[in-house]
This record gives structure tokens, sequence and C-alpha cells, in this order.
């Protein structure tokens, strides 16, 4: 997992048990080396486009809202190079979503297939500039050949999950050998998916993108507050996909579930930000 930048923001807002104060949310990406395929990508956090394309007005407002902070160190691709892995290597980048703090990062990776949700793809090709940022949209994030590059989730296999993942019964088999498993994961976003995989321990890991923003709201099956729902546009589902993974933390404490938010999965994984 890599920390790619991260904005600030009420602690509260995201999780009704978490207190009254800002805090610094990390945008979390994974990468995932299969042994077919190579390098794999789960989102890509920030990066320079953003503040590109965030300039000026509407799209200015997203940056007011939830402001970034992108360390020249911290972006996706510098750090990847910090490791000898070329950008170029990147084979493809599963897109849990389309709001700008996922997909900013996605231009440094230019030969990458796109791993997404059509719906996803949908709206935010559809969107306007001004209903677009009220969404976390950001077209101009995106590169031009996207579409060329894109492949749907919804058009791969569905394969039923096993029983320690209950209670989440399918997902799409990202490769056709059931290595890596998007899970969906409405309410958040239009299309949003997560990724199921086991890691070389052969430990369970459920990269749930942003279904909940902290292990805490999780734990305690502890939504957003209101306003936030209404701010970030959530769907009624979001409840319920949270109670899912509440009664799967519950169950199976041994699955290693990561919101791409959460402080303390970050301090576990990467560890603390300097």
């Amino acid at each position: 997992m890599f920390k790619v930048g991260h904005c600030r923001q009420i602690e509260r807002l995201s999780c009704r048990a978490a207190p009254w104060h800002f805090c610094n949310f990390p945008a979390l990406a994974g990468l995932i080396t299969h042994p077919e395929e190579g390098h794999v990508l789960f989102d890509t956090g920030y990066s320079p486009k953003f503040f590109e394309e965030t300039r000026n007005f509407p799209e200015r407002a997203y940056r007011m809202a939830t402001p970034v902070s992108l360390q020249p160190h911290e972006n996706l691709a510098a750090q990847l190079s910090a490791r000898g892995i070329d950008p170029d290597e990147i084979r493809a980048i599963i897109l849990s979503h389309f709001h700008a703090d996922h997909i900013s990062g996605v231009v440094d990776f230019p030969h990458a297939a796109l791993l997404c949700a059509n719906v996803g793809w949908d709206a935010i090709r559809t969107a306007g500039r001004f209903s677009g940022v009220r969404r976390g949209l950001i077209r101009g994030l995106l590169p031009d050949d996207f579409a060329r590059r894109a492949r749907f989730i919804e058009d791969l296999k569905i394969v039923s999950l096993p029983l320690d993942l209950a209670p989440f019964e399918t997902g799409y088999d990202l490769f056709g050998d059931n290595s890596l498993t998007a899970v969906f994961l409405p309410g958040h976003a239009d299309g949003q998916f997560g990724l199921c995989f086991s890691n070389t321990d052969n430990q369970k890991v459920f990269l749930v993108a942003d279904a909940a923003w902290s292990m805490q709201a999780v734990r305690d099956n502890a939504p957003p507050m209101k306003i936030a729902d209404r701010m970030l546009h959530h769907t009624t589902a979001y409840p319920e996909t949270l109670r899912n993974l509440h009664n799967l933390h519950q169950r199976n404490s041994e699955v290693l579930i990561v919101p791409s938010h959460c402080r303390e999965r970050q301090t576990e994984l990467i560890g603390a930000s300097p």
C-alpha cells in the first residue's frame, strides 16, 4: 500500500463515532504483483494533475472543500520508481470509482489497461463541469484515450465468493483465474467496486475504497453524518454496504479490510506520515 497525498477535513463528518476535530485523510493506493499479469494498481490517489485541473472554478471548489496536500515524493509514479518499478511496467489499473482522489494519477501510467465500472464511466463522461464537481467528478483528470483503454467490470464473469467473505456473495473475476475479484459496493459513488484477493501469506484482503472511511466506522457500524451524505450524494445503499462490512468483520476479523482513507490502516501497512 502507498499513501499518495491526503486531504484535510473534520473527522466526525466521515464517522458519527469520531471526534469533532480536523484530521488528515490519507489517499491510499495498492500495488498487486500478479504472477501472469504483472504489476496491477488499485486506484492512484492524488497527483500533480489534480492541482492543474482544480486551478479554476468550478473545479477549484473541490480543492477548497477538501484541502489537499501532496509532497513530490508522495506521487505514486515517483514512489514506484523509487522501488525500481517503471510506471510503464504497470499493466492494469483497477479504479474503484471515479472520484478525483482515486483517479488523479491515471495519466502517469499511459500503457495500463483501465478496469472500471461502465456505470461510473458513464457518470463522469456525461457530467457537466458544475454537476460533476458537486459529485466529486473531474473529467479533465482522465487521459484522452481512456475509452480505448477501458475494460468494464460488468462485462466480466460473475463468480461466487468464498464463505469467509459472507455476507458478500458474488463478484467479478478480473483475470479469469479467481485471483482478483471485484465486489460491488454501492452507495458512495456510481459503480464503486472493492477488490478481494489473497496475499502471499494466504490472508484474505478486501480493499473497500470509500464504502467506509475508517476501520472505526466498520467496527462500530457508524456511517457518515447526514450532512456528509448530502454533500457526497450518498444513496440509501450506503448504510447497507457499511453494515455488510461490519458483519463481515464481526464474523471473520482475519480478513484484512482496507478503507482507502483509513489512518489506522495507513499506520499498520505503511507507517505514520512524517
